[in-house]
């Protein structure tokens, strides 16, 4: 349409047309939270991987900012890396390349055939505190911008009821429509929105506003176990260039191992409880260990460590096989 007034042409539509989009987007940018009234709060909680559209990177990135934000809030909560080999050793889990990591359909896409107290008892929390169908929601044109993250999350005790749930968004908008026709500052903002690092900054705040819905733990949740030790650790180069780390611990606890500066942080696997175990494959050129040692870290599973339980062990090579006459 075009109207004319003192003998000027007003294009109108481009702008109702861009108001009534920054609208129709601001509508669906509330946040309702429900808290259950009179049900006690899991002080013990692991956070399970987090499903969605969001990129695996973005997904992962959101997990670990809840989990820490968790902590502070009185939450003892279990280390990402431990829920995740509870739940691959059960089978809970698709494989990495096959699905990114995220739960399997039946854990993740119907909240009622999640199953949380089988859950909660692997894991040994009272809790899980879940996301899904995590967003990032990108509308980059030059008269208006929006960048968000939206997605669903819930905090379930072991009998599946819920303590906490809400579809929670945040937005940051921008624009010539909303910058007085600032150009150059419009267009630099629309360069710098689609960054890993714009996302993360959206993704701190996204996480502080989250939890800041969610109930306060009770004081006496970080009480935690005495911190779990190594007794024992070997090491052995097996054929087929192989090395093999085998740890004696504390049950339940995260092991790794460092082999070199560039090989720190090598994850075992506890094959019976208190004993771990890991295999490196050794690429042709590759020299380690270094200082000719194996050294071995502990964590109990809510990711406390105490350096002065680590230890350490100096591979030994097997025998070569004598050559029949």
């Amino acid at each position: 349409m075009i109207t004319r007034a003192s003998g000027h042409r007003t294009h109108t539509i481009p702008a109702l047309a861009a108001v009534w989009l920054v609208g129709a987007l601001a509508a669906g940018c509330a946040s309702p939270v429900e808290v259950s009234v009179g049900l006690a709060v899991p002080g013990r909680v692991a956070v399970l991987p987090v499903t969605g559209p969001a990129g695996p990177a973005e997904r992962d990135y959101v997990r670990t900012l809840v989990r820490e934000r968790l902590r502070v809030r009185n939450f003892a909560v279990i280390d990402n890396a431990y829920v995740d080999r509870v739940l691959s050793e059960n089978g809970w889990l698709h494989d990495a390349d096959e699905a990114d990591g995220t739960l399997l359909p039946h854990l993740s896409d119907r909240e009622e055939e999640l199953d949380a107290a089988t859950l909660c008892a692997a894991l040994d929390v009272d809790g899980l505190v879940i996301g899904e169908d995590l967003r990032a929601r990108d509308l980059n044109l030059l008269v208006v911008r929006c960048h968000g993250i939206d997605g669903r999350w819930h905090l379930r005790g072991a009998n599946s009821s819920f303590a906490w749930r809400t579809h929670f968004s945040v937005r940051h908008w921008g624009g010539l429509l909303l910058q007085s026709g600032q150009l150059f500052s419009a267009l630099g903002e629309q360069l710098r929105a689609g960054t890993r690092s714009a996302f993360r900054v959206l993704a701190t705040e996204y996480c502080d506003e989250l939890l800041d819905t969610i109930p306060m733990a009770a004081p006496e949740s970080l009480d935690l176990p005495i911190a779990p030790e190594i007794f024992a650790v070997e090491s052995h180069r097996r054929p087929g260039e192989l090395l093999e780390v085998e740890v004696t611990a504390t049950p339940r606890a995260l092991v790794s191992y460092d082999l070199a500066p560039h090989l720190r942080g090598l994850p075992t696997r506890e094959v019976i409880p208190g004993s771990y175990r890991g295999v490196h494959r050794v690429d042709s050129g590759e020299r380690f260990p270094f200082d000719g040692v194996v050294r071995a870290h502990i964590r109990d599973r809510f990711g406390h460590a105490d350096p002065s339980r680590e230890a350490a062990d100096r591979p030994t090579t097997p025998p070569a096989r004598s050559e029949a006459p």
